[in-house]
């Protein structure tokens, strides 16, 4: 799971939080500006904070490119 740290990093970073799937309360993930998810679910602190510093070098979001897609959606059984 990704800690405290690396998602206020990333809040710095781009201005946008790391969001947890209110569902499932495990998935983690990250959106564009379209709205479009990226799945962050199994990175590491040390994953995330890599993916910021080599974002910020090559000047766009690597977390859009490297990470699968996610929709979250909706789920009738998920207390939310």
């Amino acid at each position: 799971m990704v800690g405290a740290l690396a998602r206020q990093r990333y809040l710095e970073a781009f201005d946008d939080p790391i969001t947890v799937n209110e569902a499932d309360g495990e998935t983690v993930f990250v959106e564009d500006p379209e709205g479009n998810a990226y799945n962050l679910s199994g990175l590491t602190d040390e994953d995330v904070l890599d993916k910021i510093e080599r974002s910020r070098k090559a000047g766009l979001n690597l977390f859009f490119i490297e990470c699968p897609p996610y929709n979250p959606g909706y789920s009738p059984d998920a207390d939310y």
